[in-house]
This record gives C-alpha cells, structure tokens and sequence, in this order.
C-alpha cells in the first residue's frame, strides 16, 4: 500500500500537471504545436506514436508515467491549437462559444442549473446535457475549465484502452490502436458535443470487454457491456453490436459446453439497466413530452427514400417541422415505415449506398478523419490500415476461435449490420460512431501484431507485455464515472435554482431588456490592430476573429460576426428571466472583469443588411445593473 502510495505521484499527479501546465502556458511554440496536434497528420502523429511506443517498452513504473504523459499531452496539444489559434469550426466560435448543436447543448445545461429542465433536443442525449452541467457547476460556471476537464477525460479514456491492448498484444498494437483513436478525437477537444462523453464511455466499456476476454472475467465483461450501452445512450450510434456481443458472451464464457445462457442472461441485465438508467434520467431532467433518440426517425425516413440524408423529411413533408415531440418523432418514422412498405428497393438502394459510403468515401468512410495536409499520404495510411484489417482476418479465421478476435469480429459484424441505420452521410467523418470507434482501432491492433509475428519479432514485443494490475483498479474506476454521468444530470438540476431576487429592470423603447451572467472563461475579446496583445484565448484580433468566422457552416451567421468591432467581449448565455438563448455583446470593459455578476442589461438586436439570416447577436447599450454571483 505504501508502495502504491508512493508511486502515485509520478505515476499520476506529474501527467496531470503536464496536461494542465500545457493548457496555462503562454509559450509561442505551442501555438504552432497544437496547431499541428489538431489539424495536420504526418509529423505529429509519428511523433507521438514513436514516443508512445517508445515510453510502453520502458519498465515498470516509467512505463504508465511517461505513457500517461504522451497521451496527455498530445490531447492537451490539440485542444491548445483550437484555443491558442481562435478557431472557428462546426460547433464553436473563436475556440470557445459554443455553435450549433454544441450550443443547445450548453442552453440546457444552463437550464439545468438554474433548476429548469432540458429542452426537446437535449432530451434525445440527456446524459451529456447533465455531464457539461455538473462540471460547469464544480468549476464554478467556467466554460474553458469544463470543456478541458471533458478533453482530460478523453485522453484518459483513450490511455486506458491502450494500456489493455499493450498487456495482451505489446507496445507496436497499442500506439498503432492510440492513433487511430487520436486522429478521431482531436477534433472534439474542447467542443461541447455527446461525442466526448460517447467517446470516453465507448472506449473505456470495450476496453473492459476486452480484459474481460483476455483474464475470462465475466463481471468484467458485464461492467463493459454496461458502460458501452450507456456510451450509445449518450451519443447513439452501432446499437446491432449489442445483441451481437451478447451472443459473443455466450460462447467465449461457455466453459465446456457448446454455448452459455448464463453469461448472456448477465449481459442482458447490464444492457437493460444502461437503458433503464437513460429513461429515468430522461424522466427527470426532461419534460414529460420528450422522447429519447427522437432524431434516429429522421436518419431512417432518408435510407427509405433512397440514402438521400436526414434533412430530407423535411423537404418531402415540411408540415413535420413544426410538430412537437413525440408526435413529430412518431409521424417521422410512420412515413420512413410507409416508405419501406411501398418501395423497398429504395431501402435497399439506401442501405448499400451508405456500406458504400462506409468503406470508400474520403468525407464520410471508416476511415475519413485519417488524414491531413497530404492527399497521397492519407491515400496511403488508408491503404495501410486496410492491410492490417485483412492480417488481422487472416489470422483470427485461421486459428481456432479465441476469445480477443471474436469479440472484434463480434462489434465489428454488429457495426456493418448498423450502418444503414446510422447512416454515415449524416454526419462527416464518423461522428455517429464515436461509441464504437475503437473498434477500428483493434483491427489495425491485431494486425500490428500479426504483422510483427511475420516478421519474427514476436519475442522482441513479447519482453514489453505490460503485467496485468489488480483486477478490481479499472472496473471500478469505470463504474464510478458511468455512475457519475448518469448522475449528473438529476444532481444539476437538484442543485440548480433560479438567481436570488434581482433588481427591476426597465429599458426604454425600442430597447429590449436581459438579464444575463457575466463570468470568466465564457468570453471571447475582441481587441483592435493597435493592441500588441498575443492572440490567445480569450482575447483575439478583429481581423484573425473575422478570418476565422468564415469557417462557421453558416456564411449568413458569419456575417453578423463579421460585423463585430473591437472592443468588444462576446459570449453565449441564456436570459435567467426566459431561459432563452442569448449571444451578448458589450462594446465596453464589465463592469467588474474579473468577478462573476448578473448583468441586467438594456440592447437591441444587430442587425445585418447583408445577411438573410434572422439578427441573433444581442448589443448591449447599457449595463443597468450589476449584482455579484
């Protein structure tokens, strides 16, 4: 004990303040490192997966440090290039404000601390809802401090999976495991989306799938298969696998018999209880009238006419859009079932075009997020995966059936028999799939390591085989945090509760009235050409700011930004009185710019001739009143 007690802080605490000192530096370099960390592919994925490899193969104690270390830096690195270069990207604005989905995410997750329920589009995940609320509450409402502790949990995640191929197939597997889950989850650093969560549940549920096959612990399994149902709760996504590794839990605990209804019966339970505990938080943090995945309708009405996306419901029944839930969700699928009845060759035609899309397309295919400055050098690394899958097939179809290769086989024959239903055109490079991603990190894995064995280097990656920890460490690490996310949201909204009593508020005609939070770390600054200020979050340039808005998915909202001069402080808050949706902007300094406080505000829409877009962005023209949270 003492021992372990003494090993805690290089093993653990020295990584984290890595990852945190990374986050707080100021240092030009990283600008320009975690830039590359999170768009570019060739030299910083070798880098890191060298030293990765390279820290695996150590001894002892150095090994889970130094591995740690590489994990958290590199997650650290990529969401320092989106903070440090003020990128503006799907979901967010300038590095930070949240943007599209990622924004109605972080509404209801300000609704829920201030005691009200989610709105019907967090009530399809409420699980992430609650998880951004609860660390936005121990964080003390900092957006920026929440959004890296979602990032910290990644890298985690994503550590602790490769550590477990490590102990079961060497050093080589788990950094080639490590980059293809890098590449994917760079992007959803510091971006308010199910993915994080989704990511980290998935990861570490088939990590705990796969130590439970390695060491034949059921319980292990079981607490997987729980963890990865809850993953697809909070992002959905492949739900085919689950039947498919119950079957697999029959067979791979069936001892000496042929099959085991034991094992599948305890697996049932654990995948009835994540979906259980995702109704009751759903009961809790939503209205009545929510329905959960409501959304999954409007993907299965596009593979019904054809494979022509999820908006197209709304093109062929425009009357559906203003229809509220659940009736909209249940007319959705009652025309997507009506459609399948009267044409099914359109359905057919749907689902190859989306296995189509699956394996070859460079935008929406297995692979897509693969990639970076180099179209030949992507081509390449895809080839090269798909080698490695097939070394990886050979070798499992050719020896007799063992418990690792035919859990992969398992989850990847569930995702193949998914991908109709999750379609991978309705959301670029493999966002739907980030609860199962790691599974197209095992095949390249297991391929590693048979190519290595061709090579006769088997004995050398043999002598790095990590030993195996207490068995109870991870399951029960694992187990706190699925219990943590479920919680999270009931525990937001019973803490949550409306602001004290706060002074009247009148503005004069035609000026409309707000009250909304200021706070530290939920702001961007504009500051003009004439600043010498470094360009880092929170304070940017008006010109990198405007540059950077053009990437918005929008072209009419990045018009309205465009718009904005310096000085300004700029952030996304929803009004405490109506609980809706607020982008503020006030041209001078708050009035206490370091110290939380409600802000009862007097402004007017800005509008923007030059736009089509409906005016969003709220200018303040007067602070009326300032109250100190």
């Amino acid at each position: 004990m003492k021992t372990r007690l003494a090993r805690w802080p290089l093993e653990s605490l020295a990584p984290l303040l890595l990852f945190a000192a990374l986050l707080a530096a100021p240092l030009p370099w990283l600008k320009t490192a975690g830039g590359a960390a999170r768009t570019d592919f060739s030299v910083p994925l070798l880098l890191s997966a060298a030293l990765l490899y390279g820290a695996l193969r150590l001894p002892g104690r150095w090994r889970n440090a130094l591995s740690l270390s590489v994990t958290l830096a590199a997650y650290a690195l990529a969401l320092v290039g989106l903070w440090a270069n003020g990128l503006s990207e799907t979901a967010v604005v300038s590095g930070l404000l949240p943007w599209n989905d990622a924004a109605s995410y972080y509404q209801d997750a300000l609704r829920l601390l201030q005691g009200s329920p989610v709105t019907s589009f967090s009530a399809r995940r409420p699980l992430f809802a609650g998880t951004l609320a609860l660390l936005l509450t121990v964080t003390g409402g900092h957006l920026q401090a929440a959004l890296a502790a979602l990032t910290l949990l990644m890298a985690l995640s994503a550590h602790a999976f490769t550590r477990e191929i490590q102990r079961t197939h060497g050093p080589a597997a788990a950094a080639a495991s490590w980059a293809v889950l890098f590449l994917f989850a760079r992007r959803f650093t510091g971006i308010a989306l199910t993915e994080s969560v989704g990511f980290s549940l998935g990861v570490l549920g088939l990590a705990l799938l796969w130590r439970g096959a390695a060491h034949q612990r059921l319980w292990h399994a079981a607490a997987g298969l729980l963890t990865l149902t809850l993953a697809l709760n909070a992002r959905a996504g492949t739900f085919f696998v689950l039947p498919l590794l119950l079957l697999w839990l029959g067979w791979a605990f069936r001892g000496v018999r042929r099959f085991a209804w034991r094992p599948v019966l305890w697996g049932g339970l654990a995948v009835a209880l994540g979906f259980a505990l995702n109704f009751a938080v759903l009961r809790v943090v939503a209205s009545p009238t929510s329905a959960a995945f409501s959304n999954f309708s409007f993907s299965l009405y596009g593979v019904s006419v054809g494979g022509k996306g999820w908006t197209q419901v709304f093109r062929d029944h425009p009357e559906v859009a203003n229809l509220p839930e659940p009736q909209r969700s249940q007319t959705v699928y009652a025309l997507a079932l009506d459609e399948i009845r009267r044409q099914p060759l359109n359905f057919a035609r749907g689902a190859l075009r989306q296995w189509q899309l699956f394996f070859t397309d460079p935008w929406f295919g297995v692979y897509s997020y693969v990639g970076g400055e180099n179209p030949r050098l992507q081509t390449a690394a895809w080839l090269g995966l798909y080698v490695l899958w097939g070394l990886a097939l050979v070798r499992a179809l050719r020896r007799p059936p063992q418990p690792i290769p035919w859990l992969v086989l398992a989850v990847w024959v569930g995702v193949l028999l998914s991908v109709p239903f999750v379609p991978p055109e309705d959301a670029h490079k493999m966002r739907p799939y980030a609860a199962t991603i790691a599974v197209f990190a095992w095949l390249p894995a297991l391929g590693t390591a048979e190519l290595l064995r061709w090579l006769r280097l088997e004995a050398w990656e043999s002598r790095a085989l990590g030993e195996t920890p207490p068995m109870n460490r991870l399951p029960g690490a694992v187990l706190a945090l699925a219990g943590l996310v479920v919680l999270a949201g009931p525990l937001s909204l019973l803490m949550g509760h409306a602001p004290a009593p706060l002074p009247e508020l009148t503005c004069p005609a035609p000026q409309e009235s707000a009250v909304v939070r200021y706070q530290p770390g939920t702001f961007i600054q504009l500051i003009p050409k004439s600043d010498l200020r470094p360009d880092v979050l929170p304070s940017f340039h008006t010109e990198l700011f405007r540059r950077q808005v053009h990437n918005l998915p929008n072209s009419e909202a990045a018009l309205h930004f465009e718009s904005l001069k310096a000085p300004a402080w700029v952030w996304l808050d929803v009004d405490r009185r109506t609980l809706k949706r607020v982008w503020v902007v006030l041209d001078e300094p708050p009035p206490a710019p370091e110290q939380a406080a409600w802000l009862g505000v007097c402004g007017s829409l800005l509008e923007t001739p030059d736009s089509a877009e409906k005016p969003f962005l709220f200018r303040v023209q007067r602070v009326i009143w300032a109250q100190p949270r």
